[in-house]
């Protein structure tokens, strides 16, 4: 149609036709305006005000009207095409009687004739969701810290959802000839809000089909790029997809009961392509499924940001609210590309926490940027029915990534969880994302961390589960570890602090004299006899994690269903002399539904044990413990009525009147100090126990 434009004049000479055009096109608005009426919804308030705003005319807004409705009306106004507007002027040009192609809404009315050519439409507007952000180069080493979901593909199931306007057309009676006869029996406009993924049961759509013998046919044109697709057709029914006029899926019996489906690949071109999707019922029910997208793109759900208990604060990436789709393959992809240096180590690293179901799991993924047709190379992570709700870091050689090197490549990545049944569960949570150097940091005898500066303490260890800094419980200065301050640690928890590198005791031959040990202090307090708190290592390059036993203690376990307040606790280290190895503190508990408060860890050293020389004769009165090493309870009595040979104090394996000692348990005093006893000739050790 010919584009004319409303403008108020108050200058004189107009002519009789413009006086004639305005009267009209008053008439015309005001019926427009009453038509909108019925249809109680936003759109008709946005005519009605652009109309008075023409007229000076006040009107009342309604209500809004059902998505169905509200696309079709958009719709038709998106059919009128724009033109630059041309200077006003009293002389009418020669044939420009305006022209135009009416057009209608739903009916069942066959088409009015129209005479003339109407004008081809140029630069209609093409009604789509808001833009999405363009793909962009992230910069290496790369971080994310689970907050920025604009950086990321989310949601993009499908190249058919919403990505277009699509008209749905319903008839009665079709035959093997002809599926679409006559007119539509109904017809809706619409946006995916999901997949194409319909059934029909009893009499669909009301009475306005019969039960059995109807069809369906969805119409869109769809954005295409130079990609390959995957075409995923499902039905009970006869089915078909068909792009620009040749079927390339298709479905061809009606079990009316039992879903059929077929899996195509479509090679796609840059531009727009004439999609239809169409179904026949003859009898039973009736079903029509179909997943469009990259080739290496699939997905049935949304991930999204979510704040419940992120590794670090704000936020996460979570794969789904609750439980993960059915039959789903949920994909979280970069919006853009990495590009690695040719001469990076570089390593993929992120945090999870995760629960599947029996046959579910999930994967990371790279693919090379540059080639649209590259396969992605996936890592299995996680598979099967199991679960861990407790933070957990993943490493990942990218010179060796299932055997793909991406140094000098330009890198997408992605997240995957894939469900293969009707069963499902709570799905996969990520956060802080990093692609970096693999430069592996050295700690050495000398190390020490007050865990009082939270920039230091956070860099020199990574925190699994719940571990944080707390500051409302230390043994002294700013802070100390917690394994889940606050609150109680989990039934079924296996929680560990690891240091953020390698122990290096290679300066150290195994047969050097010196005495090498953690030492650490502690405040633990378990619920029960198969809780523990446990000290491990596991040598360069291996995952086999061992204990190690503290200093005087029974067993391998710092701490068991005991509660015991800060003390010193040392972990001899001679047997690691000459190697590198990983260092990690871990809480583990059992299922049986009672928990504690946890472990609490400070002042952690790697150090050689000083030891002076004492000659004889030695005494030790015991005023203090400033010469000794004790494990457990040991330390010196006090108070009225605590037994002592000389005042003021004695040490005691378990101080205090009336205080016994823990059962299970082993306890030691060690002397710090060595005797000289060279040139003694009949040395005697002599002391006093009660």
């Amino acid at each position: 149609m010919k584009p004319f434009q409303i403008k108020r004049k108050t200058a004189r000479g107009q002519s009789l036709v413009e006086y004639a055009l305005i009267v009209v096109l008053v008439v015309a608005a005001i019926a427009l305006a009453f038509a909108l009426v019925p249809l109680e919804n936003a759109i008709s308030n946005v005519f009605d005000e652009a109309i008075a705003g023409v007229l000076n005319l006040t009107v009342t807004p309604r209500s809004t009207l059902n998505q169905t409705e509200f696309w079709r009306l958009v719709t038709e106004v998106a059919s009128i095409t724009p033109q630059t507007r041309i200077a006003a002027t009293n002389t009418v040009p020669a044939g420009a009687q305006p022209t135009f192609t009416p057009t209608r809404l739903p009916t069942n009315t066959p088409e009015p004739t129209v005479t003339g050519t109407p004008p081809t439409p140029t630069n209609t507007p093409t009604q789509r969701p808001p833009a999405t952000p363009s793909d962009q180069e992230f910069s290496y080493p790369f971080y994310d810290a689970g907050d920025r979901l604009g950086a990321w593909h989310v949601g993009f199931t499908n190249v058919i959802n919403r990505t277009a306007l699509w008209t749905v057309e319903y008839f009665n009676g079709p035959t093997d000839a002809n599926w679409f006869p006559g007119i539509p029996a109904s017809t809706e406009y619409l946006f995916w809000p999901q997949d194409i993924d319909q059934t029909w049961a009893g009499v669909p759509n009301g009475s306005i089909l019969n039960p059995d013998n109807w069809s369906v046919r969805y119409s869109a044109t769809i954005p295409l790029e130079n990609f390959n697709y995957q075409i995923r057709l499902r039905s009970k029914s006869l089915a078909r997809v068909i792009i620009n006029g040749v079927t390339v899926a298709q479905i061809t019996q009606d079990t009316g009961s039992l879903e059929r489906s077929v899996v195509t690949d479509y090679a796609g071109a840059v531009g727009t392509a004439d999609v239809r999707i169409e179904m026949r019922d003859i009898s039973g029910e009736a079903s029509i499924s179909v997943v469009f997208n990259r080739l290496a793109d699939r997905g049935t759900c949304d991930w999204r940001l979510s704040n419940v208990q992120p590794h670090s604060v704000p936020s996460q990436y979570a794969d789904s609210i609750g439980s993960y789709a059915v039959d789903s393959d949920c994909h979280l992809r970069l919006r853009g590309f990495i590009s690695i240096p040719d001469t990076a180590t570089p390593r993929l690293v992120f945090w999870e926490r995760w629960a599947l179901s029996t046959q579910d799991a999930t994967y990371v993924g790279i693919r090379d940027y540059d080639d649209p047709n590259a396969a992605w190379v996936w890592m299995t992570v996680n598979t099967g029915a199991n679960s861990n709700m407790n933070w957990k870091r993943r490493v990942y050689n990218m010179m060796d990534f299932n055997g793909t090197d991406w140094r000098g490549k330009r890198i997408e990545i992605a997240f995957r969880v894939e469900s293969v049944d009707a069963n499902v569960a709570d799905g996969w949570y990520i956060d802080d994302i990093a692609i970096e150097n693999d430069t592996t940091r050295l700690y050495t005898i000398g190390f020490s961390d007050p865990v009082d500066n939270p920039a230091i303490s956070l860099a020199n260890w990574l925190n699994e589960c719940s571990w944080q800094l707390t500051t409302t419980k230390k043994y002294a200065g700013a802070s100390a570890w917690a394994s889940n301050p606050g609150t109680n640690y989990q039934n079924n928890a296996d929680c560990a602090l690891t240091l953020n590198g390698l122990v290096d005791l290679t300066a150290y031959s195994a047969t050097s004299p010196e005495t090498l040990e953690l030492s650490f202090y502690s405040d633990v307090a378990l619920a029960s006899v198969t809780d523990r708190v446990v000290v491990e290592w596991a040598p360069e390059g291996s995952d086999t994690w061992t204990a190690l036993r503290p200093f005087g203690s029974a067993d391998n376990f710092v701490a068991q269903a005991i509660t015991a307040p800060w003390r010193q606790v040392s972990v001899r280290l001679n047997e690691q002399k000459g190697l590198r190895f990983r260092l990690r503190f871990r809480l583990i508990s059992d299922n049986d539904g009672n928990t504690a408060a946890g472990w609490f860890i400070d002042n952690i050293e790697l150090r050689e044990r000083t030891v002076t020389v004492l000659g004889i004769p030695f005494d030790e009165p015991f005023n203090d413990t400033n010469r000794w090493i004790l494990s457990g309870a040991w330390g010196l009595t006090s108070g009225t009525g605590a037994p002592n040979r000389s005042a003021p104090s004695a040490l005691a394996d378990s101080p205090g009147i009336d205080v016994t000692y823990v059962v299970p348990s082993e306890t030691t005093a060690e002397l710090n100090p060595a005797i000289m006893l060279i040139g003694s000739s009949k040395p005697v050790l002599t002391f006093w126990t009660y």
